[in-house]
């Protein structure tokens, strides 16, 4: 501030100094001004480019009263002026110009008189022509120009807005002082930035299925008589070891080798698992790929390996100025209050719509855009996809520092502690022929079955010859015996026939000779008798003969009829046994082939099986595929109205120290100060009004530009001075 009053530095003139020697000519002009002895308001007369002596004379005579010729108004006591009540009545300020000291000028080189000015506080009558004025000094207008304020600590006001650096680092060094203003209910959202990661509509994502089976189909699948099955090998997909296969396929290639392994139920059983990912997680040049399917329905699979799988990628959800649109969507008079662009009116928000989005700083961002970095899991257990914001909340230039090896790695941030993704990838299910796994699954146990089923018809068959065979030995032996004892018998009763016959021969020899003999001593009579006797006797005893061998021909006969009945009943039951035994074992061996077939037609009615489950958030994938939005959400319009007028007439809380600019006014129309702590550099006037000067600093205080804008001007149109730049850190 330049000096345009001055006093002498010191005087020769006393308390004895003789007042009444003074000429008169001091001059008085009342007016009024918009500004009181409040202090609430000042006026910047740098800025206004007029010096309160300059504008007290610009009030015309009609606005404004000047007496002249008055005696030496001393400071601070009252003024009788000539004039009447009711005309000093209509005005709250006064100038006071007195004459220059009736002292010798040489002693006081470049002295000039000093203008005073005050606030009218009491206006009193004394006589019809005559007031008294009982004045207050505006220390202000009076002595600005010997105040230069020094270091302060800037409790609130406007440089916080229009000081070039207030935005370094995005607000996070200065702007981010808590206001505890009303802020509404909610934020709305203002800008939704998105990033597409799998396009389910245009099949624009990758499929990864892990197998406990080998789908390669150059190892053979068998048919349904005769499965074949081929344990997998096992991965280190990621680098963790991973007992399945883990495959990756486009949608496309998916479904055809689902379709060629739809009949080989045997193999598909072995998927544990079909989950969706974005198609850049994997990196599918380097993979190993496969064929999977049979014969017009063969895809090539990708087999992945350590290292095909990127663990972390950088996106790029926008590139353009966050800020800078959100601040050109809010109403024009705002835009300049770029402390909307941090929290809690601004707050960035990642979302994959799976109820748990991450809230983020924007101050706290270092970038103008917002990018994300992706952290990926897609191989089971729990498959999931997490993001954060690149570089957040840190320095640029802050490296993690690997103890290990003693690098430094390419990042920098938050990373995991504040992330929010996919917690569960969706996941799929794959419908499997059980009935026709259940078949390849016992074809050789059924197979086993119907030869058992053979070797016990076989069996039963061969039982029933070796008791028919028996049997016949048994016929035949029973036979055998019979003749040979009717032979036996029939020899037996011929032989005794004989005997007998040859006896009766004998005894009837001996007795007609024994007759004959006696006979010789006797009569003729006597002799015949004796004969015939003997000759009797004789025939009776071949009759005997005769009649017994006749006797045992009828045994023999009778003996030969029981035992044809015998053999014959014994060859009935002989045939029937057979018969059954072979009528048993074939229907048998036909109740066994048919059980076996009524279990495979059961198997064949068994309903499909459900491979994997299906989890995670699938509506959102369906509905929008997987994305990872960034929302920028703000105060309502109305929260924004209350709080941009306020930081546009107070400016922003910032309880910092700063280093006070020559030039005071920082705005366009008015600024405010309010000062925790006011230090002067330089004041060349009395202590007391020293403590006036840092007293309204400190109370706070809005300096305008012009008078003339006290009471008028709508805080909206209060624009930031780019002419008067200047910066916090000094």
């Amino acid at each position: 501030m330049t000096q345009i009053y001055g006093d002498p530095p010191e005087t020769t003139a006393g308390l004895s100094f003789d007042y009444s020697v003074w000429s008169v000519g001091s001059v008085v002009t009342m007016c009024n001004v918009p500004f009181d002895n409040t202090y609430r308001d000042l006026i910047d007369w740098d800025a206004y480019g007029w010096t309160p002596y300059q504008y007290v004379k610009s009030f015309n005579k009609v606005n404004k009263v000047e007496i002249s010729q008055l005696t030496y108004l001393a400071q601070g006591k009252p003024i009788r002026i000539p004039t009447p009540f009711t005309k000093a009545n209509q005005y709250n300020y006064v100038m006071v110009e007195n004459p220059g000291r009736p002292i010798d000028s040489k002693n006081f080189e470049g002295y000039t008189p000093h203008a005073f000015f005050y606030f009218i506080t009491s206006v009193d009558y004394v006589a019809p022509n005559t007031t008294q004025l009982t004045l207050q000094l505006d220390v202000w207008s009076t002595y600005y120009q010997r105040v230069k304020f020094g270091r302060c600590y800037l409790e609130r006001g406007h440089m916080g807005i229009a000081a070039r650096d207030a935005f370094n680092d995005n607000g996070r060094e200065w702007l981010t002082q808590p206001e505890g203003l009303d802020l509404g209910s909610e934020h709305y959202i203002a800008k939704t930035y998105r990033r597409m990661l799998a396009d389910v509509a245009n099949f624009d994502y990758r499929v990864i299925v892990t197998s406990t089976v080998d789908l390669n189909n150059r190892l053979g699948y068998g048919d349904k008589n005769n499965p074949k099955v081929t344990c997998a090998s096992g991965s280190l997909a990621e680098g963790v070891p991973n007992g399945t296969i883990v495959y990756a396929c486009t949608p496309d290639q998916f479904l055809t080798g689902m379709r060629g392994l739809w009949e080989k139920p045997w193999v598909t059983q072995g998927i544990g698992s079909i989950t969706l990912v974005p198609k850049d997680v994997v990196d599918t040049g380097q993979a190993e790929e496969v064929p999977v399917g049979v014969l017009g329905n063969v895809a090539q699979w990708s087999v992945i390996k350590k290292g095909h799988v990127y663990i972390n990628r950088e996106y790029a959800i926008t590139e353009k100025d966050f800020r800078k649109e959100i601040l050109e969507s809010i109403p024009k008079a705002y835009r300049e209050l770029k402390k909307f662009c941090t929290s809690p009116y601004m707050v960035l928000e990642l979302t994959t719509y799976s109820g748990n989005p991450a809230e983020f700083r924007p101050e706290s961002v270092m970038t103008t855009g917002i990018g994300v970095r992706q952290y990926a899991h897609i191989v089971p257990p729990n498959p999931s996809l997490f993001f954060s914001i690149m570089d957040y909340n840190t320095k640029w230039g802050a490296r993690i520092e690997e103890k290990r090896s003693g690098r430094s790695l390419d990042e920098h941030g938050e990373g995991w502690d504040n992330t929010t993704g996919y917690t569960s990838l969706p996941t799929f299910s794959a419908i499997n022929n059980a009935a026709l796994n259940a078949l390849a699954s016992s074809a050789h146990t059924a197979a086993a079955q119907v030869n058992n089923a053979k070797w016990s018809q076989q069996r039963a068959q061969r039982s029933a010859v070796a008791s028919r065979d028996v049997a016949n030995a048994g016929i035949a032996a029973t036979q055998a015996g019979a003749e040979n004892s009717m032979w036996g018998n029939s020899a037996m009763a011929d032989s005794q026939s004989r005997y007998n016959n040859m006896r009766a021969v004998v005894q009837a020899a001996q007795g007609g000779m024994t007759a004959l003999g006696g006979a010789i001593g006797l009569n003729g009579q006597a002799v015949g008798a004796g004969i015939g006797q003997a000759a009797t006797a004789g025939v009776s005893a071949m009759i005997a003969n005769s009649q017994a061998q006749s006797t045992a021909n009828i045994q023999n006969q009778l003996a030969s009829g029981a035992s044809q009945i015998s053999q014959q009943q014994q060859r009935t039951v002989r045939d029937t046994n057979y018969e059954f035994a072979q009528f048993a074992a074939n229907g048998d061996y036909e109740a066994a082939i048919a059980s076996i077939n009524g279990q495979r037609q059961d198997m064949q009615v068994i309903p499909p099986s459900v491979i994997g489950q299906t989890s995670g958030n699938v509506s959102a994938m369906v509905s929008h595929g997987l994305v990872i939005d960034c929302r920028v959400r703000m105060l309502s319009q109305s929260a924004i109205r209350r709080v941009g007028d306020y930081w546009l007439r107070y400016g922003y809380l910032m309880n910092t120290w700063v280093k006070m600019p020559d030039r005071l006014s920082l705005m366009t129309e008015f600024t405010y100060w309010k000062l925790a702590e006011c230090y002067l550099e330089r004041a060349d006037l009395p202590e007391i009004f020293k403590s006036t000067i840092r007293g309204i600093f400190e109370k706070g205080v809005t300096l305008w530009r012009s008078p003339q804008r006290i009471a008028t001007i709508n805080p909206r149109n209060n624009r930031i001075d780019y002419t008067n730049r200047v910066t916090l850190i000094a």
